[in-house]
């Protein structure tokens, strides 16, 4: 960023013109003739709107922008170089010479821009620009203002354009705020709506990656995993498609390879690679995996060599070692309308359910409890299609967290790793307790079964 007037100084002008405007020097004052300042702008995020209120910054403590605008205001913000500019300069050296009232007043005047798609031409901004290294008025920094404006904004619409400029102008605390949003709201907001085309690779791998991703279940993910990938090779569809089109688009391609052992699913293969695959357990699931042809056929037999080793052994998942990385997830969604919220879980031919309750308008709590098979509803469907063990003790490992919204802000608490014996009677059916305070709230469950030493041999009435 330059000053233009033929071969003057920059900094004799400012002077000059800072020195003709110190009062009691003369009655009649010389005009202040024009200076044209050239900027040249590439970043297509920079509109007229967003730069004249990134402009206003310089002669209001606060700026109010619309959500529309924010992504300009911070674009602008970063070209201007804002937070660096506001901590230039030595005011005490120019003292006496710009008082505030007179700055302000010239600095309305600089706010008409001419506009062009190349160049900005502001009019009169030699008083702008003196006043940024001669003052030090307290204010907002415009960038800051407009990351916190995006953090409380973020939605399916919205969360690409925010964390790539996130990415772009290196705020790591509105890339964090995006990465950490849609580890919650990937699959039950995002993984249902068209946006979810938008969601970049490079996030999508982050979010699946992470231990506090919030997922119903694994083939949940799954699925939505699968939607992703659709409406990025058809980006002509401009409705959200059903699940069962996506099933027909995948299985559609020749049979002779999987889909991810094709050119065009080669560069996915890491987004896959961050599923549990052997979280999916039951077997209508496992039939869908195979009937798509999407994944090679070495990690299917993976997968069913796992199950048929946790059911030889009477459920014990001898192939997970790690609780963080491995282990069965489960989701429960507890909104405002809910008092009392459950969901039944099945492992192997155990039977857990996992419940949550309101005891007021922001606490909540959470816990696991072993049922039988008898007190499921439907029973006798449960028998045809489920396994089912008689084993009356089970060892289990599990971790509960739960992620709530306090203040429009997430929270999460969590219990630690838990190691514990879940029979079929009071008290030892029951885990403990997980206390949660805020308006909605999440919670995840990550278990992995381990054997028990003094239970009896399981005794499996079905299986997959």
């Amino acid at each position: 960023m330059g000053l233009a007037r033929g071969n003057a100084s920059p900094e004799k002008e400012t002077m000059k013109i800072l020195q003709a405007q110190r009062p009691g020097r003369s009655r009649e004052q010389r005009p202040v003739k024009k200076m044209i300042l050239s900027l040249k702008i590439n970043d297509p995020l920079v509109t007229k709107a967003a730069f004249a209120t990134a402009l206003k910054n310089l002669y209001m403590r606060e700026v109010k922008m619309c959500l529309d605008d924010v992504l300009g205001v911070l674009a602008a913000a970063h070209i201007l170089q804002f937070g660096s500019l506001f901590q230039r300069g030595e005011p005490e050296a120019w003292e006496g010479r710009v008082t505030r009232a007179s700055a302000c007043s010239r600095l309305w005047d600089a706010a008409v821009i001419m506009w062009s798609p190349v160049c900005l031409f502001p009019q009169r901004v030699l008083g702008p620009l003196a006043l940024f290294f001669v003052t030090q008025v307290p204010r907002r920094v415009p960038g800051t203002q407009c990351v916190t404006v995006m953090m409380s904004g973020l939605t399916p619409s919205t969360i690409k354009n925010f964390y790539l400029a996130g990415c772009k102008y290196k705020e790591e605390a509105l890339t964090t705020a995006c990465e950490k949003w849609m580890e919650m709201n990937l699959v039950p907001l995002v993984g249902t709506q068209i946006h979810l085309r938008k969601i970049p690779k490079e996030l999508l791998h982050k979010v699946l990656k992470s231990p506090r991703l919030f997922t119903f279940s694994e083939f949940h993910l799954l699925k939505t995993l699968l939607l992703w990938v659709y409406l990025q090779l058809n980006s002509k569809t401009e409705t959200f498609p059903m699940y069962e089109t996506v099933l027909m688009f995948f299985s559609s391609f020749p049979k002779n390879c999987s889909f991810l052992d094709r050119d065009v699913g080669q560069n996915l293969i890491p987004l896959f690679l961050c599923l549990r695959l052997h979280s999916i357990t039951k077997g209508k699931d496992l039939e869908e995996l195979r009937y798509i042809n999407f994944f090679p056929e070495s990690w299917l037999v993976r997968v069913t060599a796992n199950h048929y080793h946790a059911l030889e052994n009477g459920g014990d998942m001898a192939h997970v070692k790690d609780l963080s990385t491995q282990a069965v997830r489960f989701g429960l969604l507890f909104n405002q309308e809910h008092t009392t919220h459950s969901k039944v879980i099945t492992i192997y031919g155990f039977f857990f359910e996992i419940k949550g309750v309101k005891h007021d308008t922001t606490s909540y709590s959470f816990h696991m409890q072993r049922i039988r098979h008898t007190d499921l509803e439907c029973a006798s469907a449960v028998y045809e299609n489920t396994p089912i063990s008689l084993r009356a003790e089970r060892l289990v490992t599990y971790e509960i967290r739960a992620q709530t919204l306090v203040d429009g802000k997430w929270q999460e608490f969590r219990t630690n790793q838990i190691t514990q014996k879940f029979g079929l009677v009071k008290p030892s059916c029951k885990s403990q307790r997980s206390t949660a305070l805020g308006e909605e709230a999440m919670i995840n469950l990550p278990c992995l079964q381990n054997n028990c030493a003094k239970s009896e041999k399981s005794l499996i009435t079905s299986c997959l």
